[in-house]
């Protein structure tokens, strides 16, 4: 590890081993001699480099405070959002007919991940007597879940600049709908709980109607729909939907609901069926392996359906992380294989099934 200043000067060096979770820290002062500007941290890891960059800048005691407030903490997409933008001097005097400068970002909110910040807009204005100024922005109707982030500058009269931001979160429904399969591959006859959730985008349960439509897949034809359903959470926000494949093969849940606005909201999952030493032919264009869960505990046993656009082939599937846990060879039957290992200790916090092989001398592979 390396920290240079912005002329390049090295101001910290040193040798750092990871930790069992593939992590490292340390931490240094900037010398009180330091350069202002941007200050580069490099990483090398091996012949592998990496590195990032800082500010360091000259402290400054603020003048006067800002705060940002929202009338709620969520929305729906097309209502309005008030925004007030409070400016105080420390002495306790308002900052009256100061500059406000209102930049809005968003960024894709998914219960999982995030998406990049992109800008939005900008608004303009101007406090008032009490040093306040007051903004109202409607969301566009987008489609997706955000978290917008509304950020203040302000500039007093001689021209001295603070900014403080305020967040919120803009769902496109007031009831979001999520499925949760208890197994993403069964076996043809083998009852399947789909679980499904109603819930507004902080979480919290919310009743709702939920329409349902699986569907089997086909790679040579139109997908055909298989069941209907309407279902209903309660206050709770859960329900539970079964559903029985009869035959091997890729299946999909749609479901969707509406808020009382008439705002929609949709989640789709895949399953798949497939009995373990079975003969089956899928059509693919391209190598899966489909687990029957998102996550196990030590002591579980995990399966997974590996499917190759290869039929009648050998596949070498292999367990690793830090370490190569086991490796099997494997005859597939028809183009489909069904591996079964139990969770180890060792496996945490996490492990790769990676299968490989040769086709008529095509390497293929996936993990």
């Amino acid at each position: 590890m390396v920290v240079t200043d912005p002329e390049s000067n090295e101001i910290y060096r040193n040798t750092l081993k990871s930790d069992a979770w593939g992590a490292f820290a340390d931490s240094l002062i900037v010398p009180s001699s330091g350069r202002l500007g941007r200050y580069t941290v490099t990483a090398t890891l091996e012949e592998t480099i990496h590195s990032v960059q800082f500010r360091v800048e000259e402290y400054r005691k603020p003048a006067y405070k800002i705060e940002v407030a929202l009338d709620a903490e969520q929305y729906v997409q097309g209502e309005e959002v008030t925004i007030e933008v409070a400016a105080d001097y420390f002495f306790g005097a308002p900052v009256a007919k100061a500059e406000v400068k209102l930049k809005i970002y968003r960024r894709q909110h998914h219960q999982y991940y995030w998406y990049g910040t992109s800008y939005v807009d900008e608004l303009e204005g101007k406090t008032d007597g009490n040093g306040k100024a007051v903004f109202t922005y409607v969301t566009p109707k987008k489609g997706y879940n955000y978290r917008y982030t509304f950020e203040a500058k302000v500039r007093d009269e001689s021209r001295l600049a603070e900014s403080a931001e305020a967040s919120a979160f803009v769902a496109s429904s007031a009831v979001l709908v999520e499925l949760k399969p208890a197994s993403y591959v069964v076996a043809p006859g083998e009852k399947l709980e789909i679980d499904i959730k109603t819930h507004d985008i902080l979480n919290k349960p919310v009743p709702g109607k939920v329409e349902l439509v699986v569907y089997r897949h086909y790679w040579d034809k139109e997908d055909k729909v298989l069941a209907r359903r309407t279902v209903r959470a309660g206050k709770d926000g859960l329900t539970v939907y079964e559903f029985t494949p009869k035959e091997p093969g890729s299946y999909y849940v749609i479901a969707k609901t509406k808020d009382k606005q008439g705002n929609s909201s949709d989640d789709k999952r895949w399953f798949y069926s497939s009995e373990r030493g079975a003969y089956y032919t899928w059509k693919t264009d391209r190598v899966q392996v489909i687990f029957d869960a998102e996550t196990y505990d030590v002591g579980d046993w995990a399966e997974a359906l590996v499917i190759t656009p290869y039929e009648n082939a050998h596949i070498i599937a292999s367990l690793e992380a830090d370490n190569l846990y086991d490796v099997d060879i494997i005859e597939l039957k028809g183009n489909t294989a069904m591996l079964r290992f139990k969770v180890r200790g060792e496996f945490l916090p996490n492990v790769y099934l990676s299968v490989c092989g040769m086709y008529d001398g095509e390497f293929f592979e996936h993990k």
